[in-house]
């Protein structure tokens, strides 16, 4: 009987941290998804409106311009406040 209920609290105890380790991860892939999504729909409209405006706009930077999103959100986060 004292088996049994030390083996059901495991049991629980075990269910009750895998319910927080996948709620952990599933907000970090929702995270990761998001942030693709939106780096995504930049590099489209920069396209577009290179296109609009007649010019190359950031295609030397990495492959095909991927990299810009990229260099430009890290400049966002380093510059300094006035």
């Amino acid at each position: 009987m004292l088996l049994c209920l030390v083996h059901s609290l495991l049991l629980l105890y075990w269910l009750y941290s895998l319910n927080w380790s996948l709620l952990l991860y599933g907000k970090i892939i929702e995270c990761v998804v998001l942030l693709l999504r939106v780096a995504f729909l930049v590099i489209i409209e920069r396209k577009l409106l290179g296109g609009l405006q007649l010019r190359t706009g950031p295609l030397f930077v990495g492959f095909n311009g991927l990299v810009q999103t990229v260099i430009d959100g890290l400049k966002l986060l380093t510059k300094e406040v006035i």
